[in-house]
């Protein structure tokens, strides 16, 4: 129905352009040619049919020049002045604080003198052979000439390190190895006072000049490093200690801690391999001291990651080799631990359950306490529980949070404590007056409390606090012998200034509890717990930045000028003044 109106619409509008059309013709005819009139008599009204009309293009063809002129227009604008009482200010395009683009180099030196002669000394050096591989090298120097007020013996010591990197990154893998020797001398000068006691000033003269106290320890290492982005393979570590003293004691240690992850779903099943092998001979030249010691651990656990939650579930398992006495034991520890995401970023809870076995070995023991024994006892130290929780995150976008309680359950502790002078001696050798340390071992058991917070509580000012509060249990000791019983560490760095740095740190040691021995004659001894008091050791670096290159800086080592004693009869020097430089510089 709407079509046929469409078409009837449409030819009738055809029709009546036609008669207009041809109206107008013959009007013209008529004006031109002198054409007379006729009468027209219509019968029959016309009748459109779809064959009568014609389709018109969607672009018709015209033939008309005029139609393509153009038609020049002429505008006029007629101005004229506003009053306004509005001015506008002009804008300004707002500061935008950039950072100094810093350039950066590739090696660097540094060097710095001080009181006590401290010589204080550091080179690193790094080259890149393409955009995969690197070489690193660096160069660690430090040393003292003594000098300490109470001490009685030779207190000077140094520590020299070389160590070398070389790495490669690929696409799925990468590697690095590491060779480095250390050599670090050091004196018993912890020498107690009861020797000189009846002694006037020649015969302690003379006591002192005979003794020797001076050690000095060697170490090799080679290690190296390899990971995988893709496979079951994820990584591997592998470390050898080749470590060695003055009293041709030595040992030897190797380390390779394979790791093999897969995951299945949100599940990711993790293996971690141990094998720790020790082997050394101490004090060669009298006790003839040797020991032996093979590790062996595999630590399975899987892995679970649901949304906000993760779940560890898992055991260590770990067999331990006496070679020397033929001796094993096996060891079975919990390896749980759970975290929630409370708040993201902001409060997250965690807490597991742990243990671990630990090989003391004579290296560890003298980066720890430099004047132990060269014929230390050694053995391994199982941590058969360690229960903890706690919450970490931030106050706000500048200030992060840690608090944890933990309880640990350790067997064979290994603690330091002084050793006894013997009187009935004929000889002796540096380090058999009373003024060494040794390993004593006992099951102990530990509640720990730990917190930290660090941020930027200002515009170029980051502060960090933490604090450790541990509670010892003994079992056969009287005491935890040398370990403190609350540690705090505060730090903070400054930006005084474009050119100018200071960094502070703080550090507080609770008291600690060693033995004292005394002598009322050749052959009575008398012993008595001594409390070491707790210090403070603060520390104070100013630094001037000259250029990108070049600048100095002041320390100001134990600035509170404290002589504590970090172990027993073993005073530290006091207030240490260093002034060095350190220079960047590329080849």
């Amino acid at each position: 129905m709407k079509l046929a109106h469409f078409f009837n619409t449409k030819y009738q509008f055809y029709l009546v352009f036609a008669l207009f059309f041809s109206f107008v013709i013959s009007s013209a005819q008529q004006k031109d040619g002198q054409v007379g009139t006729e009468v027209v008599n219509v019968v029959k009204s016309y009748q459109a049919t779809v064959s009568d009309a014609f389709k018109v293009k969607e672009t018709p063809s015209l033939e008309d020049e005029e139609n393509t002129k153009r038609e020049n227009i002429e505008y006029q604008i007629f101005s004229f002045p506003v009053a306004s009482t509005f001015t506008p200010s002009k804008g300004k395009v707002a500061a935008v604080e950039k950072a100094k683009k810093e350039k950066l180099f590739d090696h660097y030196a540094t060097l710095a003198f001080g009181n006590y002669a401290n010589l204080l000394g550091e080179l690193y050096l790094s080259k890149n052979f393409d955009a995969n591989s690197y070489l690193h090298a660096n160069i660690k120097h430090r040393s003292t000439q003594g000098g300490i007020k109470d001490a009685l013996l030779d207190d000077k010591f140094s520590n020299t390190l070389v160590e070398l990197t070389y790495g490669n990154q690929q696409k799925d893998h990468a590697w690095m190895v590491q060779g480095g020797y250390q050599r670090q001398s050091y004196n018993w000068y912890g020498l107690p006072s009861f020797h000189l006691q009846d002694l006037d000033n020649q015969q302690q003269a003379t006591f002192i000049s005979v003794i020797d106290p001076s050690q000095t320890y060697q170490t090799i290492r080679f290690g190296g490093e390899l990971t995988f982005n893709e496979g079951i393979f994820k990584r591997a570590n592998a470390d050898f200690y080749r470590f060695s003293d003055a009293f041709d004691g030595s040992e030897n240690n190797f380390v390779v801690q394979p790791e093999f992850s897969i995951e299945i779903g949100e599940v990711n099943v993790k293996t971690n391999l141990f094998l720790d092998f020790l082997s050394g001979t101490l004090d060669a030249n009298q006790s003839n001291l040797e020991y032996k010691y093979t590790n062996i651990g595999v630590q399975p656990n899987i892995e679970l990651l649901r949304d906000a939650w993760t779940f560890q579930l898992g055991a260590g398992l770990f067999y331990s080799q006496d070679g020397i006495d033929q001796n094993g034991k096996f060891y079975v520890f919990p390896n749980i631990k759970a975290s929630l995401q409370v708040v993201p970023e902001v409060l997250q809870f965690y807490a597991g359950a742990t243990g671990d076995l630990e090989q003391n070995t004579y290296r560890n023991a003298v980066n720890q306490n430099p004047f132990v024994l060269p014929t230390l006892q050694l053995a391994p130290t199982s941590t058969a529980l360690n229960a903890h929780a706690g919450l970490q995150g931030k106050f706000s976008s500048a200030i992060s949070y840690h608090v944890k309680g933990s309880y640990l359950i350790q067997n064979n502790r290994a603690m330091f404590l002084n050793t006894v002078f013997n009187p009935l001696q004929s000889t002796y050798r540096g380090f058999e007056f009373g003024n060494a340390f040794q390993y004593v071992y006992d099951d102990v058991k530990t509640t720990q409390l730990f917190g930290e917070l660090k941020g930027s509580v200002a515009k170029n000012f980051q502060l960090a606090l933490s604090g450790e509060y541990n509670h010892y249990q003994t079992t056969n000791e009287l005491t935890a012998w040398n370990l403190p019983n609350f540690q705090s560490t505060l730090t903070a760095d400054w930006q005084v200034a474009e050119k100018w740095k200071t960094q502070f740190q703080l550090f507080y040691v609770g008291n600690r509890y060693d033995i004292n021995t005394y002598y009322t004659n050749q052959v009575n001894i008398q012993q008595e717990v001594v409390k070491l008091d707790s210090f403070l050791d603060a520390n104070l670096q100013v630094l001037y930045q000259h250029n990108q290159q070049l600048s100095g800086f002041l320390r100001l080592q134990n600035f509170a000028n404290q002589a504590y004693q970090r172990w027993i009869h073993t005073p530290v020097q006091g207030i240490q003044i260093l002034l060095g430089a350190n220079y960047k510089f590329d080849f």
